[in-house]
């Protein structure tokens, strides 16, 4: 069984490298060019914007750190997905966007 693990702090020195950037600044990632047919994934981009909007939340990560984070799950089609120091969560649930389209599991510390 092949697993992948990916650990929020190196995958945020991907989100500064220039191909992440590259991709970012185009909008749009693998899962946000079908994410109306997806609920689940509505409704989790319905609560990140909200995080976002409300500044009530600590946001751990930047918006473009939080989509580098989805991308670089989704595109290593990551089944595993380790967050030490979880803190409010909004990371996570950039995460679980991408493990919900692999069929992955976060654990958080």
């Amino acid at each position: 069984m092949k697993c992948h693990i990916f650990v929020a702090g190196m995958m945020l020195s991907v989100a500064s490298s220039g191909l992440a950037q590259t991709f970012l600044a185009s909008g749009s990632t693998p899962s946000t060019r079908d994410a109306a047919e997806a609920p689940v994934e509505k409704k989790i981009l319905a609560e990140i914007e909200q995080m976002v909007k409300s500044h009530q939340t600590y946001l751990s990560v930047p918006v473009e750190d939080g989509k580098a984070l989805r991308l670089v799950t989704e595109a290593a089609h990551a089944k595993q997905v380790v967050e030490i120091g979880t803190s409010t969560g909004y990371s996570g649930l950039w995460f679980s966007l991408a493990l919900e389209r692999t069929h992955g599991h976060l654990t958080t510390f």
